[in-house]
This record gives C-alpha cells, structure tokens and sequence, in this order.
C-alpha cells in the first residue's frame, strides 16, 4: 500500500480556520485557569460568539464592497476600445420565501449549537472525563455531516470516502462502549452530544445549499446568524436570567484579584472576541469552496493530542478511572486512526490500495495534466 499527500493549492481557508479555531480554544483555556468565577463566565461565551460573528460578517461585507467599487474604478478600455461590462444576476432556484427560511433555521441551529458547545456541555461535570467529552467523540461529526450532505444535497460519496466513514462509525462505537461500560459515562449526556452533532450538521449542510444552489453570500450570511442568536440569546436571558447581575457577580469576584489579572482578562476577552470573528468568516468560506466535511476536520483533526494531555493531567491529579492507562491508549488510538481517516475522507491523504485512490483530488488531477499533454501531442504528429 502507498500513502501519497493530497496537496492542493488553495488551501488557505481551511488552513486559517484550524489557525483560528485552536488560537480560540488556547485562550479559553487561559481563560479558565486566570478568572475565579468559573462557574458564571458561562452565560458569557455565547455572546461572545455572537457579537463576533454579527460584525465579523458586516466588515467582512463592506471589505468585499469597498474592494469591488475599486475593481469597478479601473479602466474600462484597452488601446482606446472601451469594453462592455454585462453583470447577469444568477437566477436562484429557491423563493426568497424559502431562501428566508432556510437562513432563520440555520441560525437557530448556529444559535443551539453554540449555546449547547460553550454554555451548557463544558459545565457539565457528573464525572471528570465529561469535561472533554466531546473531544472523544467529535468524529461523529463528519460522520453524520457525511450522510446529510448525501441526502439533502446529493454530494456523491466515493469509494474512498465510504470506506473512510464506515471505518470511523466503527471506532465511534467502540469508543462509546468503552464511555458506557468502562468511564460510566452518562447515556443521557452521550445522547445529547449526538443531538448536538446532528444539529451541527444541519447547519453546516443548510449552509452549504445557500451558498452553492442559491448563491447566498457568505458574510450576509454571518450577519442574520450573528443578529439572529443574538436577538434569541436576550430574550433567553430576560426568561432564565439576569445578565448585569451575572456580569456583576463576575466583577466582584475579580475585584480581589491583582489589578494586573484584571488586565489581561480583559485583553484576553477582547482577544477572543477578534478571532472568533475571523474563525467565523474562514468557516463560512471553508464551507463554501470546499464542503461541511472539510470544516469538521479542522475541528477534529488536532483532538487526538487534545485528549492524550487531558487524560494524562488527569492521572497526575489521581482524578483517575480504574485500568487508566488501557483506557487511555486504546482511545488515543481510536482518535488517531480517525483523524487519519478524517484526512482519507477528504483527500488530503491518498490510500493507493483496493482501488481507493479513485475519484480523489489527486488522481482526477493527474488524469487531467496526462489526458491533456496526450491532446497536445497529438495535436502537433
């Protein structure tokens, strides 16, 4: 068998959403070990999220129309012949009725996601291995994205991508028999992690047709999920709680840190607010030119060591469970090979064994540059 790397030349986007992505869960993680109010920074997260993304997609957009009006202000004739510019709208399949709902159900499934990732499941703790719980089992994510994207879109999946999935479904299982019947872990909470993938991958996929069958644009669609979640996020908050009694809480319990804590708190949340919004805008692009699958990759692909050093701190504090290290190698393990196959799934690692080097990036690419140089040489005999 060869294994052959599938380099592309436009891997910007995904590149510098998994940039963002871990640069945003470095300071999380800052976070937590520098703020004494662990327990209420909870119900701030969420806005965070938000208003990023709200004027993430609104700067983004008036880049993008600032950059067109200059385009548009270059010369429009060449040796004196002036050209004609003819700008055909793209005729959209969809009603604007439909276009409208399809956008307020993906930013109620964006406003859920987020409010389940960041308020509800990190706070979550019957055990100490839930904390991280989602990392062990996040390749359910390209798992069940996979599958909608087949059923709602019709994006095909090849031999190599069927063969990638059916073996990631299988780690997923032994990874869960092992949460159930060895760590304990709840069924409810594993059942409520699938929910939150599932909806997660509606998102992703309720994205994915705007953007390639309506020809939505992605920052505008950053601003009605970012306006959206925020407006639902209030009226949460008006219902369950008092955010100024929250944040004031937050306050006083910082009031007897050292003032200089306090500062770079204060940095480390502005900080986090700027790279949410830039992780916001490469998402919605990563999505756009490649596909859902791609965005859960750079989601998963570094949690394998996430887990290794969240599990090994666990056995330095002895918050251990019985036959720790068993545990610990054979779920390291899973998540390797998964992320590995995550890589297989999306053409960015080639398996040249059983015909799997088939319809991937690689190998169409290949067989264009030979079917084109035989044309040439045709051409000139």
């Amino acid at each position: 068998m060869k294994i052959r790397i599938g380099i592309r030349n436009n891997l910007f986007y995904p590149f510098m959403l998994l940039l963002f992505i871990n640069l945003c869960r470095g300071i999380e993680i800052i976070i937590k070990y520098t703020i004494k109010d662990k327990d209420n920074i909870k119900y701030i997260y969420p806005i965070l999220i938000f208003i990023p993304q709200l004027f993430g997609g609104i700067f983004a957009q008036l880049y993008n129309i600032n950059k067109e009006k200059k385009e548009n202000t270059k010369s429009t004739k060449i040796e004196g012949i002036e050209l004609i510019k003819k700008t055909n709208e793209l005729k959209r399949p969809d009603s604007k009725n439909k276009i409208l709902l399809i956008v307020v159900l993906a930013s109620y499934f964006n406003f859920i996601t987020i409010l389940l990732g960041k308020h509800y499941f990190p706070f979550y703790k019957q055990k100490p291995t839930d904390s991280f719980l989602e990392r062990r089992i996040r390749s359910m994510q390209i798992f069940i994205t996979s599958i909608l994207c087949y059923l709602t879109l019709r994006i095909k999946i090849y031999k190599h991508q069927l063969f990638s999935i059916i073996i990631i479904f299988v780690f997923l299982i032994i990874i869960f028999v092992f949460e159930i019947f060895w760590v304990e872990t709840s069924l409810y909470l594993l059942l409520i992690y699938v929910l939150h993938f599932l909806i997660r991958g509606f998102l992703d996929t309720s994205e994915k047709y705007l953007f390639e069958f309506n020809f939505v644009n992605t920052y505008i669609m950053l601003i009605y999920e970012g306006f959206i979640s925020i407006i639902l996020y209030i009226i949460l908050s008006i219902i369950y709680m008092n955010p100024l009694t929250i944040i004031k809480k937050i306050i006083d319990e910082e009031k007897e840190t050292n003032f200089y804590i306090i500062i770079i708190l204060i940095v480390l949340l502005i900080l986090f607010i700027i790279l949410s919004g830039f992780r916001h805008i490469y998402r919605v692009n990563t999505i756009k030119l490649y596909s859902p699958m791609t965005h859960a990759l750079t989601e998963l692909i570094l949690d394998p060591a996430f887990v290794a050093y969240s599990l090994a701190e666990m056995d330095d504090k002895d918050d251990i469970i019985s036959f720790f290290w068993p545990y610990f190698v054979i779920i390291v393990i899973c998540l390797i090979i998964m992320s590995f196959l995550s890589l297989v799934y999306n053409d960015f690692i080639v398996l040249y064994c059983f015909g799997l080097e088939e319809n991937t990036y690689l190998e169409i690419k290949n067989r264009a540059k030979f079917y084109s140089l035989t044309d040439i040489e045709v051409e000139e005999e």
